[in-house]
């Protein structure tokens, strides 16, 4: 998984012309908590992408095979020739919502409050080219936790393949700020030895938190790869 944001023509992960692109806002009925940064993620910085195998044979392994990920709105752009031709633009309200004969979300209440599913349907499951099985899966998109107990306070929690992403997404944006900051202290180097001397320090100082950053982010790689192993609905059987 990289996610990177390009220009308006990029897309953000590898494209096929099998594909079709849902891009789901959720944040309209997501309730705001002062513990939880994800209310705010939804409702101001990620939407769901949900990737259809749709437009090939019907008797292919892959056919109708969804795969959903959690990425930055800013990533997608409309301009992109992929989205403008195969993508649509949602936003979850309370009904249900239909994408195609293989995907639905839906919000439902639950006695620890919201929670919001895609059923994954007639997902096909194959080795070695031959399929074995066809099944539906419901997938935790993200989940109010108003249980009250003595470890557990009321929450809105993703669930754990995206809050993966999110992860690993902010590990890189780290990375990024602090190469951004070293260039621009490296281009402020003068003949005065003593500001040399002290942009040195600080560059050391930005070279050690750097190298810190590039370890977090291989080890939130890790634990995503980690995590959508054991939790990635197409392992299931």
């Amino acid at each position: 998984m990289s996610f990177r944001i390009g220009g308006m023509q990029s897309f953000p992960i590898g494209i096929t012309t099998r594909e079709t692109y849902d891009i789901v806002f959720v944040g309209d009925i997501i309730p705001n908590y002062g513990n939880s940064s994800v209310p705010d993620l939804l409702k101001n910085e990620y939407v769901f992408l949900f990737i259809t195998n749709i437009f090939q044979s019907k008797e292919a392994c892959d056919y109708g095979h969804v795969d959903v990920h959690l990425v930055r709105y800013d990533y997608l752009s409309n301009f992109n020739y992929m989205i403008s031709d195969r993508g649509s633009f949602h936003i979850l309200k309370k009904e249900p919502l239909l994408l195609n004969d293989f995907l639905e979300i839906k919000p439902e209440e639950t006695e620890e409050g919201i929670r919001i599913i895609a059923y994954l349907k007639n997902q096909k499951l194959s080795r070695d080219d031959r399929v074995f099985n066809i099944r539906d899966f419901r997938l935790l998109l993200v989940r109010e936790n108003n249980y009250r107990g003595y470890d557990n306070i009321p929450s809105v929690e993703l669930g754990p393949e995206f809050q993966a992403e999110i992860d690993i997404q902010m590990a890189r944006e780290r990375v990024d700020d602090l190469l951004t900051v070293l260039n621009g202290v490296r281009h402020r180097r003068q003949p005065n030895p003593k500001v040399t001397a002290a942009i040195e320090v600080v560059e050391e100082v930005l070279e050690k938190e750097l190298e810190e950053a590039h370890k977090e982010t291989a080890r939130m790689y890790d634990h995503y790869r980690h995590i959508t192993r054991r939790m990635g609905y197409w392992n299931k059987i």
